[in-house]
């Protein structure tokens, strides 16, 4: 049995002996302010932890560049980029869908990266005309490959 068989057994046995002792309207009534008593008893309880949430947690988060907060005098945990990249690709080869990743694969083989970098940045050079659809050896531009 639970305990809400056990408490509805005992308040229908209470009503039951207290029908014949006191007339319904009172009886009515002393439920009533019973529900009353334990709802308003319940609303002060949500409340109250409200309040609490309210005053330790929202909105209440320290920033880092003040003295109370725990990671004040912590540094960040700067690394080198060789270390980053080791790490981020051990991660990487743990999992099989990193596989195929073209992120992945252009951290493996750095230096194919930096030299299309490299040929990117010079071919968005600014040139000394103002007609693109030229070719720039015509014009003189700083992008002529002689």
């Amino acid at each position: 049995m639970t305990a809400a068989t056990i408490w509805g057994a005992f308040l229908a046995f209470v009503l039951y002996n207290i029908h014949d002792k006191v007339g319904t309207e009172a009886l009515l009534l002393g439920i009533g302010y019973f529900v009353g008593v334990v709802v308003g008893l319940y609303l002060l309880y949500a409340a109250m932890i409200f309040t609490w949430w309210e005053k330790d947690f929202s909105g209440q988060r320290l920033e880092r560049r003040k003295a109370a907060c725990p990671s004040n005098k912590q540094p960040p945990n700067v690394k080198s980029f060789e270390e980053n990249n080791k790490k981020i690709l051990e991660h990487a080869n743990a999992h099989e869908q990193f596989d195929s990743c073209q992120l992945i694969h252009g951290r493996k083989d750095v230096a194919s990266v930096t030299k299309e970098n490299t040929v990117f940045r010079e071919r968005i050079m600014r040139r000394n005309s103002m007609t693109p659809c030229h070719p720039p050896s015509r014009f003189g531009s700083i992008m002529s490959i002689e």
